[in-house]
């Protein structure tokens, strides 16, 4: 785990303000609001690593010598309740050898409650570390990692963070660290609320092992009328005092962010510093970074996202700024079938002047079971209508065939992420079921995504609203 305190200061704020589940710390230089100039190469990783599309195998190639060669695969196996119990990570050298293997149990909330990691070296599969999880319910309360020393033939805890709850909102976290070359670290962070119950203020302080806690950074955040951040300042404790050091300003229209502009604290003033321009339609998205320098903004990168009207296909776009026109860097084409599962994933870079194939992912699914024991056969979705015209003041309707007898939660999400619906159906009969969710006033048109979970199942789509 890094040490950096800003890293564990906005990682506080960002696992507030998504769903209490372990994530790993996103890299300092990211940007708190905009995800979307993720590395290039990792798009094509974190496809491979999604849990909720249900392949059963997942091989990626390389495009060498005008040749595609096979580079990775991923096995997975799940359990009876459709959950991911194990997935084994392949590397092919002439023949596929076992690289890595990760297992996971999960609680009655669909939550993981357990993974262990191995290695396989020296023909055998040797531990790695295991994260633990606890919780309230579905609410966390501590995670647990734990290092496998294999010398010393022994488990140490590397890490352990622990949360604090009151009226069901996250007041304090606790992160400590052990390893070899500090014998203990920990970063403490305290939450404040507005009177909307969004988190306002994060303030974070250092415990060094002498048990001294120092004050280290403080994140002030403030949120339009529709729970928008529009404002969001980083300060750090220096000389007795707050210090202003970083800050976002995001405008929106209608509710549809425009622009994020980051500044950093110079001269006692707010220099410019960064700014993502944001372009968005029924069926497209493009985000411009400019960079400041001689006293103008300066394009950068460009990523450009295209959805077809049938939801089937989706293509990303990267172009970098060569003086005075865009030039393209690479682009990937994502393939979906008719129950929005990826099919496969195709990544071309541009080099003089052509395009060329570069990477693939393909996903393969129900080749362990027939089609009367296919999970997915347990509990299929049928959303319509799809695309959901504006003015349509009936809804959506989720048509949803389970085997068995359980409530239903339905959510809906707008393209931040940000839930924007949330409904139980208590009754859910055995066999098929229509339910219905009235659509919410004042939605822009765009892609919008679903979340549908029982105590057994849950699966995710998307879905467009068009004027």
């Amino acid at each position: 785990m890094k040490k950096n305190t800003m890293l564990i200061l906005l990682l506080s704020i960002i696992y507030c303000l998504s769903a209490a589940k372990f994530v790993e710390i996103p890299k300092m230089e990211e940007n708190l609001s905009l995800d979307v100039f993720k590395n290039n190469e990792n798009v094509i990783k974190e496809f491979s690593l999604q849990r909720d599309n249900q392949a059963d195998e997942i091989v990626s190639f390389k495009f060498e010598n005008e040749v595609w060669n096979s580079d990775e695969k991923f096995l997975r196996f799940y359990n009876s309740e459709g959950q991911l119990h194990q997935e084994i990570k392949l590397h092919f050298f002439g023949v596929w050898k076992f690289d890595e293997m990760v297992t996971y149990h999960w609680n009655d909330y669909g939550n993981i409650s357990y993974e262990k990691h191995h290695k396989y070296q020296n023909e055998n599969w040797i531990d790695d570390y295991e994260v633990i999880s606890t919780f309230n319910d579905d609410q966390i309360l501590m995670i647990t990692k734990n290092q496998w020393n294999q010398d010393e033939q022994e488990w140490y805890t590397a890490y352990m963070i622990s949360y604090t709850y009151e009226d069901d909102k996250l007041i304090n976290r606790l992160i400590e660290e052990w390893s070899e070359y500090i014998d203990y670290s920990a970063i403490y962070s305290e939450y404040t609320y507005n009177s909307n119950n969004q988190i306002c203020e994060v303030i974070s302080s250092n415990i060094g092992q002498d048990g001294i806690s120092l004050y280290s950074d403080k994140v002030l955040i403030e949120y339009d009328e529709f729970q928008n951040i529009v404002d969001l300042i980083w300060q750090r404790w220096q000389e007795n005092d707050w210090q202003n050091y970083y800050k976002e300003i995001s405008t929106f229209y209608e509710n549809i962010q425009e622009s994020i502009t980051i500044k950093y604290w110079q001269n006692e003033n707010w220099e410019n510093s960064i700014k993502y321009i944001i372009e968005s339609d029924d069926f497209s998205k493009i985000v411009i970074k400019q960079n400041w320098g001689n006293q103008n903004w300066i394009n950068s990168t460009k990523h450009c996202t295209y959805q077809n009207s049938n939801n089937d296909n989706q293509l990303i776009e990267y172009f970098t700024w060569n003086n005075s026109y865009w030039l393209p860097e690479n682009r990937q084409n994502f393939v979906y079938d008719i129950q929005d599962r990826i099919q496969k994933i195709l990544r071309e870079i541009y080099f003089e002047n052509n395009w060329e194939f570069d990477k693939k992912i393909v996903y393969s699914y129900d080749l362990s079971s027939s089609p009367e024991e296919n999970i997915l056969n347990k509990f299929m979705i049928n959303i319509f209508p799809n695309p959901l015209q504006y003015h349509n003041k009936a809804g959506l309707s989720f048509e949803i065939t389970s085997e068995y007898n359980d409530p239903v939660e339905i959510s809906i999400f707008n393209i931040k992420g940000q839930k924007i619906i949330h409904q139980q159906f208590i009754k859910n009969n055995r066999g098929k079921n229509i339910l219905n969710l009235p659509k919410p006033s004042n939605l822009a048109s765009g892609i919008y995504f679903y979340k549908v979970e029982t105590k057994k199942f849950k699966k995710c789509g998307k879905f467009l609203i068009v004027k």
